[in-house]
């Protein structure tokens, strides 16, 4: 007779959405995605908050900002006194030790720095449609679902003269690590492929 705790694991297992992120949470270790996923034995981290936020920064930009007639340096300011703000609200700990120049040692939410200094010196993307779409699709009968940072709009230009309209999709962390988010952007854009029905450029 099958053990009780095999069986609700079984029937958790068909039910979870799958990510590119829980994919890799499972390969690297079952046991710890099992705690994770299907006990609810942990909670979100400091990387998982850190992501949430910037791309809700992102997000409210495209969406709601980027039509405002507000300077590029004001802008720059507003979107990294934001994420002060929610860097100060962050629960979880998980810091980096530095020295000033005065000598002094303090602590800092790990790459604080780092991302504070690049949402300083941000240049927006032009022909953006989409931040933060979400899509739905089917992998060997397992449901997946993803978050496309964002898609920029062009008219290509066909041997025959006509223009097509073609949606260019881009993520934040493959510009940092390519190689790190590979198998993220593949089967992100097999989803693409399948929600819109043309192959994703």
């Amino acid at each position: 007779m099958m053990d009780e705790r095999v069986r609700e694991y079984l029937d958790k297992w068909d039910d979870i959405e799958w990510s590119a992120s829980r994919v890799s949470s499972f390969i690297s270790c079952p046991y710890n995605f099992y705690g994770t996923y299907i006990l609810k034995l942990s909670s979100d981290n400091y990387f998982a908050y850190r992501g949430s936020m910037m791309h809700d920064i992102m997000e409210e930009y495209y969406k709601y900002m980027q039509g405002l007639r507000i300077s590029l340096v004001t802008m720059r300011k507003l979107l990294t006194r934001k994420f002060e703000y929610l860097m100060d609200k962050c629960p979880h700990e998980a810091v980096s030790y530095y020295t000033d120049k005065n000598g002094k040692v303090g602590k800092r939410a790990m790459n604080h720095k780092n991302l504070s200094d690049s949402l300083a010196s941000w240049t927006p993307m032009s022909n953006v449609q989409y931040v933060e779409r979400e899509i739905k699709f089917p992998v060997h009968g397992y449901n997946f679902r993803a978050f496309l940072d964002f898609e920029r709009g062009y008219d290509r230009l066909e041997p025959t003269g006509l223009k097509e309209p073609i949606t260019w999709h881009g993520d934040y962390k493959s510009s940092w690590d390519p190689k790190k988010y590979e198998f993220q952007q593949y089967l992100y854009m097999y989803g693409k492929e399948l929600v819109d029905g043309k192959r994703p450029v």
